[in-house]
């Protein structure tokens, strides 16, 4: 889980545990390095993030590993319906 400090992490981090999934928490102000070592000890395959660290996830995992991009606007359920922005609600 590499995200910004804000209500992003918050949210992510409380997807994450309500999923049962482990996770590792990469602090994106710590050094290149040492997120390395943290991706690399951890064994991560995938690293949950957003577009402004998408680059920087990337270098720290194998291969076949990928990143998880967090989007701005959630992507509509299949077969239902996307809502209108709440401004073009009349």
């Amino acid at each position: 889980l590499m995200v910004p400090h804000d209500a992003t992490a918050v949210a992510t981090l409380l997807g994450m545990l309500s999923s049962g999934r482990p996770y590792v928490p990469l602090d994106p102000e710590y050094p290149d390095e040492r997120l390395q070592f943290m991706a690399a000890d951890a064994g991560l395959q995938v690293i949950v993030s957003t577009p402004s660290f998408a680059a920087r996830a990337a270098t720290m995992l194998p291969t076949e590993g990928r990143v998880v991009l967090l989007d701005s606007e959630p992507a509509p359920v299949d077969g239902m319906p996307a809502l209108p922005a709440p401004d073009a609600v009349a």
